[in-house]
């Protein structure tokens, strides 16, 4: 998953020049990203349902375990983008498990042979991570790249953008793959229309 802010130096002078400027500017796009959070308030890291919060579910995202982030400065703008490993959120996944930091490797759960830090207390897996896609993968096992749970919250939110051009869903919502009315591409689960 990938989040991405510009800033126009003309807009934010006071991210200007300065000794730490990129280290400000950098602090304000993950200001940026959370502020969402702040503003409409998570109800539950349980069953996330907001998607006005999918940056601040990003970075939240307690099965994440690679991210990188890059800056470029061109001209009078700044581009900052982050891109983790899995999505962060989409709707009525976990985020994150609330409890307590670990004291054993036995508290570690969310990746099997993970090990508690005992300075940091929290856990640390160094084995390969899994593949992206957020879940199982049942509907279109030949595209690895998602799993069946991102793969519907997708649908679900394009055809709740568009489903109702001819006053009716696009796509049916429950099973991928065979509930179209149409062929469905197996490559990517989704009816193809065409």
């Amino acid at each position: 998953m990938f989040i991405y802010v510009e800033l126009h130096n003309d807009r934010f002078p006071a991210l200007g020049g300065g000794q730490n400027a990129k280290d400000e500017r950098m602090k304000f796009a993950m200001d940026i990203w959370t502020s969402p959070q702040i503003y409409y308030g998570l109800k539950n890291v349980s069953d996330y349902d907001n998607n006005r919060l999918y940056t601040f579910a990003n970075m939240a995202n307690g099965k994440t375990l690679r991210f990188a982030c890059g800056y470029k400065s061109c001209a009078n703008n700044i581009h900052i983008s982050c891109i983790y490993n899995l999505m962060g959120g989409y709707p009525h996944s976990v985020l994150y498990e609330i409890g307590k930091m670990c004291t054993k490797n036995k508290d570690c759960t969310t990746y099997e042979g993970s090990t508690c830090d005992q300075t940091s207390r929290l856990c640390v897996f160094k084995g390969t991570p899994p593949q992206p896609g957020g879940g199982p993968n049942t509907k279109c096992p030949n595209n690895k790249g998602m799993g069946d749970p991102a793969r519907k919250a997708i649908l679900d939110a394009h055809n709740k953008r568009s489903g109702n051009i001819l006053n009716q869903p696009i796509y049916e919502t429950g099973d991928i793959c065979s509930g179209c009315t149409a062929a469905c591409k197996e490559s990517d689960g989704l009816c193809n229309l065409g």
